[in-house]
Order: C-alpha cells, then structure tokens, then sequence
C-alpha cells in the first residue's frame, strides 16, 4: 500500500533524524564520555532526544531536530553563565569577538532577562555526514577552551554555565525562599542576608563570600575572607576550603588594584597548591605590571613563552608597550590572540599604550 505523500514525507524525515542521531552521539560519547546525560526525550524512537553535558566551566546541550527527507540538524549550545554586573558590555564583547568563528551568539529575550550569555553551533546534515557532525563538535570544543582563557579574566564576576546548572538544581528542591532567590536574585538574596542577623548565621560564610563575589563587591569579598581566616577554627579551616577563599581574594584585589597584597596573597596561595606556577603567574605578572615594575613583569613572562600561555602573553605585551617596545607589544599581542581568540578589551587596552599612527 502506498502511503500518502505527507505521511510519506514525515516517515522519511523521521527516519532521517534517527541516522543522523546516531552519527552525533558516537563522537559526543566520545569527546565527553560518562558525562553526557539525557536532558529531554521528547521523541526517541525518532532521534529527537536533548543530551546535556560538561565542558569545562560551561553547561552545554546538543540534539538532532528533523528538516525533511534528505537532511536533519544537528544543534549544539552552551550556557556560559550569567552575569550579574557589566552584562551589556559582556555582551558587545562576545558578539564583536567570535566573528570569525563557526560558533556565534545565541541571544533571546529570556537569555537577556537572567543576564546570561550563550554560544550556538547549528548543521544542516546528511546521514553520511558522520566526519562533519564531529567536526562541529570539536569546533564549539575548541571555542569554548578559547572563551575561558579569553573571557574570565575581564568578567570574573560571572557565575559560569556548569556551576550555575547545578546550583539551580540545588535551589530549586530547597524549601528555603531566600535560597531559591540566590542563583537568579542575588541582590535580593544579600540584601536577606543583610537584614536578617539569625538567617545569615545559618548561611555557610563562603556562601557570602561567593554572592559578593558574584556581584562584584570586591571589598566586601576581602573582608569577609579576612574575617573568615580569623575566626575559623582550625578543625574547619581545610586546604580547600582556604583554596576557593583565597582565589576569590585574589581576584577581588586585582581587580581593586591593590597590587602588593595580590604579590602577598599569591605567596600563600601558592602554599596549598601542587603546583602553583601555572596557576599564579598570571597574578603576579598583572600586579608587577600594575606597580609599574615594568621590567620585571617582562622578566616574569619571557621563561614562561614556551608554556603556550596566552595571559603572560598579554601582560609582556603591555610591558613591552610601556617600555617603548612598540612592535615587540605588537607581536607578543598577536601571539595572545593566536592562542585566545580575538579579544577587543585587551586590543582597547594595549592601542591606549602604543603610539597614534
């Protein structure tokens, strides 16, 4: 019995959608492995099911959605996080950065409305077209690596894409109406926090620290880790726990300028890490910039060249342009963007250094 052609046409679209499923679920298996879940399965005798998985710091999801008899599209997004100050300007910076790039900005109104920024790869594909749909992968793969080394360092306020996830997760099966505030208010969180003394002592302090962090209240997030590291007893005061307060310290002092206790608080940190050159030479070049011991930031970065990061790469750059080392800055600039990705607030920053041509 022949069917009729609309029936005919939404068998074969459906049939299609399953072949390209399988084609996109091998490589996400095997670039992501253990970590790829099923988010939604609307429709898995057809392909349609939403995989959600990990990069990193970012939440990411992908899925096959039918087209018609010959093609299917295979979609991938990622959640960067939510920013909870300088939201406009994070979002000019990843819309003008990324344009030679497959993965584009993805931008809705709800997205604008929780302050959030997310990447979107899409792909028209065939049922034979198993190299490509791994090639789109390791494309959004290869971006998001670039954004963490690109983005951080200018929006370290941000709440990122798998933190967040499992934070909504965590609040949303909470009873407690201030905690159901704190991935999606945190003002009005703090301000709980703020106005209520017996609530907030029932709040872990790093929770405090992190909220602050978030918003970018930078002297309070130093102050509260101060306070902590006096008042903890010694049965609670971990590595770790030191670890995570200490970061957020780090960074709340450079972004205050406060350059000599960033060389201080980086000596300390540096005490609990296993291997804490990688991790804190960025610091400590960005507050020997900062004091203008130019010369010394430059020596700081040149025995790192070979380590292939692209943040001493940055700073020699300026280090070189305040010495008067205009093409050099140049070059060493070219070398960071080779390695981050294009990034107009350091190309802003460094323009403000070199000569009017």
């Amino acid at each position: 019995m022949n069917l009729p052609d609309g029936i005919a046409n939404a068998e074969d679209r459906l049939g299609v959608s399953v072949r390209v499923h399988e084609l996109l679920l091998a490589p996400l298996a095997e670039l992501y492995g253990d970590s790829v879940c099923v988010e939604q399965a609307p429709a898995p005798e057809h392909g349609v099911v939403q995989y959600g998985f990990d990069h990193g710091e970012y939440r990411c999801a992908a899925a096959v959605q039918p087209l018609n008899d010959r093609a299917a599209i295979v979609w991938v997004t990622a959640r960067l996080g939510r920013f909870h100050t300088e939201y406009g300007r994070a979002l000019r910076w990843l819309a003008c950065n990324r344009e030679d790039n497959t993965v584009g900005l993805s931008v809705g109104h709800e997205c604008l409305e929780r302050r959030e920024l997310w990447v979107a790869c899409s792909r028209v594909t065939t049922p034979g077209d198993r190299a490509g749909v791994r090639e789109m992968l390791l494309d959004v793969r290869s971006e998001l690596s670039r954004l963490t080394v690109a983005l951080g360092p200018w929006f370290p306020q941000s709440v990122e894409g798998a933190r967040l996830h499992l934070l909504e997760k965590e609040c949303a099966q909470s009873e407690d109406e201030a905690m159901l505030m704190l991935a999606t208010f945190p003002r009005q969180f703090m301000s709980v926090l703020e106005s209520d003394e017996a609530y907030a002592g029932r709040v872990e302090p790093a929770v405090h620290v992190m909220v602050n962090a978030w918003l970018a209240r930078w002297s309070r997030v130093v102050e509260q880790v101060e306070k902590l590291a006096e008042s903890a007893p010694d049965d609670e005061d971990s590595p770790e726990r030191r670890t995570f307060l200490l970061s957020l310290k780090l960074v709340a002092l450079g972004r205050l300028g406060r350059w000599l206790e960033v060389m201080q608080t980086a000596e300390e940190l540096g005490a609990l890490l296993a291997d804490p050159r990688e991790a804190l030479l960025t610091h400590r070049a960005g507050a020997l910039y900062g004091l203008g011991r130019y010369e010394e930031a430059l020596a700081l970065c040149r025995p790192a060249e070979s380590d292939g990061n692209p943040r001493l790469w940055f700073w020699k750059s300026l280090a070189q342009a305040r010495l008067g080392q205009v093409e050099e800055a140049r070059e060493s600039y070219c070398e960071y963007e080779r390695i981050a990705g294009p990034d107009i607030i350091g190309r802003e920053k460094l323009t403000e250094l070199l000569p009017e041509e």
